[in-house]
């Protein structure tokens, strides 16, 4: 098992190189104090309840261990909150960019910097044989690593991130040097009598988070470390976890004892203080469960005490017991407990259409990259028409959430494009940051960020809960194929096709046919429109149809009406809509309805989402080079799923940006 151990403990050396990268020590500094209170009550409390653990194991089944160490030991492993395991939980239940997310991300940040100077103590501790001369000795030459790491690596780091401008490749010699670092540290920090770990650890934090840098870092060496690595430390702690140790009613009551002390202590803290925080009940006993979360962090807690000898194998046993049980309950009585979701009310200005032109119209423009947001923009300003400050744009990151996302990209890569942690005190120069500010400045229409973190399978959830929170009139969604430079177009993969279907199935609209377009198709005198075997009858919602069409001619002067043309074209059959179609080839913008199902104008569609006209301008039957912007009409009858609205807490402001499941701006 030699073997196994060096190439697991190697790995975890880069994991927590790959913590110490996620770790932005800046949000830490501002974190609120609502966040601040929460953290140090869900480590205090649970670290006195272990020590006072540890003299029940201590007098029962951990006789002889060193006093100390044993204590402090237990201490951590108690109060330790796991921030990689706590941010994938909170991103599966979409609650990663919500106010309870980034309360308790924050929270789990200051605890798990505090946790790892306590544990540093414990090791110092732990390797000074009862002596504190040495242990002194150990944590005074800690101190002066940190001051040479601050002063001396941290300056070279930086350099580093400097030369790596964004949008050039990072040169791999400044990646060679900066994993040589981590394991010099590692180096270091071991031979000084603290444990590796915190070598590597010291050099995440170290180095700078804005630019290209760190997130380079990571992608070259997440998956190795996530694919390899983790799972070999996994199956080495397995091994040294010997469940047969927990016999009789003595080492099983202990076990229950540690399960019980654990969860009150951290439960208890976190409420508590959260009440005093105005803070809901329903979303601070949420939070007391999320701050309970133990995973991979704690695993290291108890593998060096088992190291060091200051954990046996049946404490070791039931420590780890307890981990896994703390962190299998969180999802469930999380998703029992906190049920922010209500059915939302039907809103009057759901819809483009509408009386009071003066109101404020709200659009939710989605986008997957960089590749989505001049087209969105383009639309969004032909939208705006002359009036200022009526137009409010909800601009929503979709970010996949896959099974192989770690917490530490995730979160990575939310901060570098700045959704939802869009901070405007300091500089940005993300792509997709810069575009939507240029655009607020330079067009005066408010634009607020947002982010979805979700699964494929399930983040057009977060568009409807999105569109019904905010109550926005237009939802704008990318199609899933883009056009090359050949001409051809190319999809992005059939789980973005089937996002743009759950789209149109779950949110609350169905299209009669919204007649905005500059042509309208229509059929002979006493005919109707024949698609093969399928009829289109014209007297759906006829009178309306006609009603707004007159509204259009006589609300224009003869000036405007040579921009604004209205024409009819009589055909017949599919040919001649085909025909037609084909004639239209001087526009850049096509806006079309979906229309009632019926035989599509193409013989062969993979997007019926579109309706038939959509399905044949998004073609290769249609040559011309245009957008195609396809409208379903909002139905506030519909009930196909719960929305949620979120309620603001406790009165206090806040200056984070919007979220899918945040809360509105006031």
């Amino acid at each position: 098992m030699t073997v196994l151990d060096t190439v697991a403990n190697i790995g975890l050396l880069f994991f927590l190189f790959l913590v110490g990268l996620e770790l932005d020590m800046r949000s830490i500094r501002h974190t609120g104090r609502k966040a601040l209170g929460i953290a140090l009550a869900g480590i205090s409390l649970p670290f006195a309840l272990g020590i006072g653990t540890s003299f029940v194991l201590r007098s029962t089944i951990s006789e002889g261990v060193s006093k100390a160490p044993f204590l402090v030991f237990m201490g951590v492993a108690m109060s330790i909150t796991a921030f990689p395991v706590l941010a994938r939980i909170l991103a599966e239940l979409k609650l990663l960019t919500t106010d309870i997310g980034r309360i308790a991300m924050s929270a789990a940040a200051v605890n798990d910097v505090a946790a790892w100077v306590l544990l540093a103590l414990a090791i110092a501790i732990s390797g000074s044989d009862d002596s504190p001369v040495i242990a002194l000795w150990v944590l005074l030459c800690g101190v002066a690593f940190l001051i040479v790491a601050f002063f001396v690596l941290r300056p070279g780091l930086a350099l580093m991130a400097r030369r790596s401008l964004e949008g050039e490749p990072v040169k791999e010699i400044h990646i060679c040097i900066t994993l040589s670092l981590v394991l010099a540290a590692s180096f270091v920090t071991d031979t000084i009598g603290i444990h590796a770990l915190f070598g590597a650890f010291v050099v995440g934090i170290l180095v700078p988070k804005e630019g290209p840098f760190a997130g380079i870092l990571i992608e070259k060496i997440e998956d190795l470390v996530s694919g390899l690595f983790l799972p070999l430390y996994f199956v080495s702690s397995g091994l040294k976890t010997n469940v047969a140790t927990i016999s009789g009613a003595t080492s099983w009551g202990l076990l229950v004892l540690v399960i019980c002390t654990a969860c009150i202590g951290k439960i208890l803290g976190t409420f508590i203080v959260s009440r005093l925080c105005k803070v809901p009940i329903r979303e601070s006993l949420a939070l007391a469960f999320l701050m309970n979360t133990k995973g991979l962090v704690e695993l290291i807690v108890l593998n060096i005490g088992k190291d060091r000898k200051v954990l046996n194998d049946q404490t070791f046993a039931i420590m780890v017991l307890m981990a896994l049980f703390t962190t299998f309950i969180t999802t469930p009585i999380v998703t029992a407990v906190y049920k922010p979701a209500r059915k939302a009310a039907p809103y009057k200005h759901r819809t483009v259409k509408r009386k009071d032109i003066d109101s404020e119209f709200r659009i939710l423009a989605c986008f997957h990259s960089t590749r989505n947001i001049p087209t969105i923009i383009n639309l969004i300003e032909s939208s705006r028409g002359t009036r200022r400050q009526k137009l409010c744009v909800y601009a929503i990151h979709l970010m996949e959430l896959s099974e192989r996302s770690s917490a530490i990209s995730m979160i990575h890569k939310a901060r570098s494009n700045g959704l939802p942690f869009w901070n405007k005190k300091h500089e940005n120069k993300d792509q997709m940051v810069i575009a939507f500010e240029a655009y607020r400045q330079l067009s005066s229409v408010i634009v607020r960020p947002m982010t979805a973190i979700s699964a494929l399978s399930n983040i057009h959830e977060d568009i409807c809960t999105s569109a019904a929170q905010k109550r926005v009139a237009i939802i704008l969604i990318p199609f899933h194929k883009h056009q090359r430079l050949d001409g051809a177009m190319e999809s992005l993969g059939h789980s973005f096709h089937l996002v743009n279907k759950r789209v149109l199935h779950h949110a609350p609209c169905s299209h009669p046919g919204i007649l905005l377009n500059v042509i309208r198709f229509v059929p002979s005198p006493g005919k109707s429109l024949k698609f093969d075997k399928s009829v289109i009858e014209d007297n759906v919602d006829h009178e309306e149809d006609e009603l707004m069409l007159s509204e259009f001619k006589s609300t224009h002067s003869d000036k405007e009406k040579e921009s604004n043309l209205y024409e009819e074209m009589l055909v017949e059959n599919k040919a001649e809509v085909v025909d037609a179609l084909k004639a239209l080839n001087k526009y850049n913008l096509f806006l079309v309805g979906r229309m009632v199902p019926t035989v599509p104008l193409v013989n062969k569609t993979d997007c019926p989402e579109l309706g038939p006209v959509g399905s044949f301008l998004a073609s290769s039957e249609f040559s011309t080079t245009a957008s195609v912007l396809v409208v379903q009409q909002y139905n506030p009858s519909a009930n196909l799923h719960p929305l949620v609205e979120e309620q603001a807490y406790y009165g206090e402001t806040s200056s984070m940006p919007d979220s899918p499941h945040g809360v509105p701006p006031v």
